[in-house]
């Protein structure tokens, strides 16, 4: 089933079915043993596009009180993170292997919530694809339904996240226009 499954997918990013997505199997816990991958050549295929989510996606998903982004190696070695976390993790996987990616923030389903989330959008041979590990969701920007996965941009409290973030670990880039917004606010500070 689960190659069917990683088939139908990789039909869906080649453009063979037109997937608006798909849930992923239950997912298995991530262990400390399961390290990020060393930057390597870029290997841009579906394979590896998948291959990455669902190590995002297997990541077993815990609330975070304190609003904490953790790194790659804390995720894995934690085995659990929230959607920022999962994202986070997703993202560094695919940008070491020379994907064009960003995390975005915003809101998963407008006509439901307005509660913020984090997914990973990619561009990939000529299209963008959101991808979702924490709710096991890939599709095509251009498939998806209105109001589905809107980003926010500018948002305050995001922004000093992002900033907090970007402070404490010195990652640069996680998504290009929360960096010029956060680069905008430290000029205007000087």
């Amino acid at each position: 089933m689960r190659r069917v499954l990683a088939i139908l997918l990789l039909l869906g990013l080649l453009g063979g079915l037109g997937l608006d997505g798909r849930l992923l199997p239950p997912p298995k816990p991530v262990t400390a043993e399961q390290t990020p991958p060393e930057p390597r050549v870029a290997e841009h295929s579906e394979t590896t596009i998948l291959s990455c989510f669902e190590r995002a996606a297997r990541v077993t998903y815990k609330v975070d009180e304190q609003e904490y982004w953790q790194t790659p190696t804390e995720t894995v070695t934690r085995g659990t993170g929230d959607c920022e976390d999962k994202s986070l993790y997703l993202l560094y996987m695919l940008r070491v292997r020379g994907f064009d990616v960003d995390i975005v923030f915003g809101v998963e389903d407008a006509r439901e919530s307005v509660a913020m989330h984090a997914w990973v959008e990619c561009r990939f041979r000529g299209e963008l694809y959101v991808l979702d590990p924490t709710n096991g969701f890939i599709a095509r920007r251009r498939n998806m339904a209105a109001g589905r996965h809107m980003p926010v941009l500018g948002h305050p409290r995001v922004l000093r996240k992002y900033r907090k973030y970007r402070d404490r670990t010195g990652e640069r880039g996680l998504n290009r226009y929360y960096e010029h917004a956060v680069v905008e606010i430290e000029d205007r500070q000087r």
